[in-house]
């Protein structure tokens, strides 16, 4: 064992040389010396890592070191060759090559470097041709040639430059050029004189095959690293590599033969391999997932101990020891199904995460702790000492219903008794009366999703105990979900029609419907209602079907496909569901918001916020928006006389921008009512004059900063300021929509930057919320406008009414289009926009506006 260290830190260290750590490779060396200080071979590996650190004053200290123990071995003088050439004697390093090749004549590490140490010797003079060649060493070279319109295309002929090069490094060569007519050029180039060629004729250049590109500077070249030199072996080295060889061969054998079941053969393999090499695990762990397999659990312990232990002492891989100590627990964790004792193959399995943190060993610590903790549950399981938990606590709940002589009713004490019933539930979680009763408790507290789901589990461990449906429908009668209450209670009554309980839930369930659909539910109730119902996932995919909004307008316009459609089970079941929830909501809304909002009867630009022009696309949008953006005026195209010019509007800046819808919004409200109440009659001129008007409108100057304030870098604090002072009425609510439709309309013209309408529509309502929440006193009536005359046109009987608009953004690079249509009461029916990239001819996107619009029309079935 003694004998083997040494050589195999030396190992360690011809490894670490062969990868390239030469730093680290010269340390191991320095161990095996410590170690064996007369081992030559130990010396001269030694020297040659240090030769390979250019640290040539210890590669010559151990060369000579090697020399002196063994004089007849020809490789130290290779290595003392090496050093000495490296230390700059090139002299002494020919003397030490030509006295290592008398010893060994063919060595061919000797004869190159021989060769390195004559070409490092001083030379000779230089001769007339040295002289006139070292020009071409000059940092001048390559510049002078470049610039020079002759000579600049040499530089693309590459064995021109072959010819520089070996210049470069050989001077004395010009004379086996100087037949080159290029050469010659060059040469006059860089002597400045006109130099004849051989033939007493002026050399011409030759002419370059094409046109040749700027000079590119050459790529600077790195010197390499030398080479490691071989790790010179010596016999027992030989042999005991040779042994490690064989015991792989026999690991496959085994490995084979693991694989083909044969397990008896594979143990035979692996041993013969530890026989032949003690130094590698591996043959132990494998062995030992043999014994694992036949479910030899002590046997595979005992050799996972070993490798353990055999591993620490050779410093083996981390993941080695990790892969035995995981073996271990796995065979430990086997036993435990019968010791029932985890602890041990727990601990384990951590100490293998602690050498190396593997993905099998942990799910392997996790599988253990799982199992372990149902053990634990088994053992704690006793039904008799539930039932005494549960008779201690005398059935404890919160019900009309409950025992006169419970004394935590009496005491009102809830929390205790669910800690009880929790308690009881540990000892004998399949009892649904534990269930219901601590149902009962969290109805009482408040807590009501946990006693909903306290009084389902109870239903689901016993179908047939009604005391599970009474606290399921009394829960959800108390959250107000009272077709959901009625639809348990009418459960319950399946399997038990004469519960008094269940029949009185029912009648309260339905007078609570009643009174809804008798309009007797107050404003507040009616709106918490009406926005738990748009919550209702199930609500939600009735309104966003194609085929029920068709049944829904059908409804109100044809009543006699709606009685066809009431004859479908499916749909009436629907429509029953909608009418449950008292929900009121206009046509045409496929993505239902809170009440407030009401769709689109009009502005066209509200709908083009939601375009995203970064290639042609097609988007079909139905967004709802609140009451104080209804009542703007449409900024369509009606084709009244007159109005052609007035359509687009040239800016200071001289963009095209889209009609300014928002400018009447921004509006005072006196100016904006006083527009609305314009009488009717008035003729095309005079609507045509109006139209021009609105949109030559001046903002007035204090509302325009008032918006530019709010469109700041701190407008959402500033705006958030004003909770206090603002009311919850229209007017705030239009003074909110104005600033975020100017923020996004800026957005979309300037930046290119387009904003959905359902995140203005989100921050409105947040923002509105808030304000009730702030004030902290009585919402004000609100104000109901008088009837108020249309300006808009309505189509004729049977048709509906599609509005086009177009626009360019700045720089012309989209031009986007839109569509809007609504139907003879100006209801909104749905939109689409579109942008192109590259289009902003005003005739082609009105055209494009016309083939959106009959596209829109085939969306919306028309």
């Amino acid at each position: 064992m003694v004998r083997r260290v040494p050589l195999l830190a030396r190992e360690r260290g011809a490894a670490r040389v062969a990868g390239g750590g030469c730093e680290e490779g010269a340390g191991h060396f320095g161990d095996a010396v410590a170690l064996a200080p007369d081992n030559h071979v130990l010396f001269s590996n030694r020297s040659a890592a240090y030769a390979s650190l250019h640290r040539y004053k210890e590669a010559l200290a151990d060369a000579e070191r090697t020399v002196a123990l063994r004089p007849d071995w020809a490789k130290g003088y290779s290595r003392l060759g090496a050093a000495r050439l490296g230390s700059g004697d090139a002299a002494r390093a020919v003397e030490a090559s030509e006295k290592g090749l008398a010893l060994d004549p063919s060595n061919a590490a000797l004869k190159d470097g021989l060769a390195q140490a004559r070409s490092a010797l001083p030379r000779r003079p230089a001769s007339g041709a040295d002289a006139i060649g070292k020009i071409f060493q000059g940092a001048d070279l390559w510049s002078k040639i470049a610039a020079d319109p002759t000579t600049r295309a040499y530089l693309d002929q590459p064995d021109f430059m072959q010819m520089l090069r070996d210049l470069q490094r050989n001077p004395g060569n010009l004379n086996n050029y100087l037949s080159d007519p290029r050469m010659m050029q060059v040469l006059s180039l860089m002597l400045n004189v006109k130099v004849q060629n051989q033939n007493n004729e002026a050399s011409e250049p030759t002419p370059a095959k094409s046109s040749p590109p700027p000079p590119q500077k050459q790529p600077e070249t790195k010197p390499r690293e030398p080479e490691p030199e071989p790790v010179e072996m010596t016999d027992e080295e030989k042999e005991r590599k040779e042994r490690k060889a064989a015991a792989q061969k026999e690991k496959e054998a085994g490995n084979a033969a693991y694989k083909k079941k044969d397990f008896d053969t594979a143990i035979q393999h692996y041993t013969k391999a530890m026989e032949l090499d003690d130094e590698d695990i591996s043959y132990l762990t494998n062995r030992a997932a043999v014994y694992l397999e036949m479910g030899q659990y002590d046997d595979c312990i005992k050799d996972c101990d070993t490798a353990v232990e055999r591993g620490r002492e050779l410093r083996a891989d981390f993941k080695m020891v990790s892969r035995a100590l995981t073996r271990k627990g796995t065979a430990l964790a086997k036993l435990a199904k019968s010791s029932k004792d985890y602890d041990v193959a727990i601990e384990t399995f951590q100490k293998a995460l602690t050498e190396h943190r593997n993905p099998d060993t942990l799910k392997r610590l996790n599988d253990a702790e799982r199992a372990k903790k149902e053990l634990e549950q088994q053992e704690y399981y006793d039904p008799k000492l539930a039932d005494e938990e549960r008779e201690k606590d005398d059935e404890v709940f919160c019900s009309c219903y409950c025992s006169a002589g419970n004394e935590f009713f009496k005491q009102q004490k809830y929390p205790e008794a669910v800690k009880h019933y929790t308690e009881a539930l540990r000892r004998n979680p399949k009892d649904p009366k534990v269930y219901s009763n601590r149902a009962a408790c969290y109805t009482k507290l408040g807590a009501m999703p946990e006693g909903l789901k306290d009084a389902e589990k109870c239903i689901e461990l016993d179908p047939t105990f009604s005391k599970g449906y009474t606290r399921k429908g009394a829960i959800q009668f108390f959250m107000k979900e009272y077709d959901k209450a009625m639809e348990t209670y009418q459960e319950g009554l399946k399997h038990d029609p004469s519960n008094q309980e269940l029949l009185d839930g029912v009648k309260r369930c339905i007078q609570q419907i009643n009174k809804a659909n008798r309009g007797e539910l107050t404003p507040e109730e009616l709106k918490e209602r009406q926005g738990k119902a748009m919550q209702d996932p199930e609500i939600q995919n009735i309104l966003t079907d194609p085929v029920m909004r068709q049944v829904l307008i059908d409804f109100q316009e044809n009543p006699r496909a709606a009685q066809d459609h009431l004859k479908n089970p499916g749909v009436k079941q629907k429509i029953q569901k909608l009418d449950s929830h008292i929900l009121d909501l206009p046509m045409g809304t496929s993505k239902p918001g809170i009440e407030d909002f009401k769709p689109i009867r009009c502005s066209t630009f509200l709908v083009m916020v939601d375009l995203c022009c970064s290639s042609l696309f097609f988007m079909p949008h139905f967004i709802a928006l609140p009451d104080a953006v209804v009542h703007s005026q449409s900024s369509s195209r009606d084709r009244i006389p007159g109005l052609d010019e007035g359509v687009w509007h040239e800016e200071n800046r001289g963009t095209f921008t889209v009609r300014s819808a928002y400018r009447m919004i921004l509006r005072t409200k006196l100016s904006r009512e006083g527009w609305l109440h314009e009488e009717e009659g008035t003729s095309n001129i005079q609507e045509s004059k109006q139209w021009s008007a609105i949109w030559h409108l001046r903002v007035p100057s204090k509302l325009w900063m008032f918006v530019w304030r709010l469109e700041g870098n701190r407008c959402l604090q500033w705006l958030f300021a004003l909770h206090e002072i603002l009311e919850p009425d229209d007017f705030t609510r239009l003074v909110v929509t104005s600033w975020l439709i100017w923020g996004a309309r800026r957005k979309a013209i300037y930046k290119d930057i387009f904003q959905s309408p359902f995140a203005t529509n989100g921050f409105i309502m947040s923002y509105m919320a808030e304000i009730h929440q702030v004030n902290n006193r009585a919402q004000m009536p609100a104000h109901v406008s008088a009837p108020r005359p249309s300006h808009w046109l309505p189509p004729v009987q049977g048709c509906v009414k599609v509005n086009v608009d177009v626009a360019v953004s700045v720089g012309g690079r989209y031009g986007v289009v839109g569509a809007i249509c609504r139907d003879q009461n100006s209801l909104f029916l749905g939109a689409s926009p579109i942008g192109f990239k590259y289009i902003n001819d005003p005739q082609t996107l009105e055209s494009l506006a016309i083939r959106e619009a009959i596209s829109l029309s085939d969306d919306l079935y028309i």
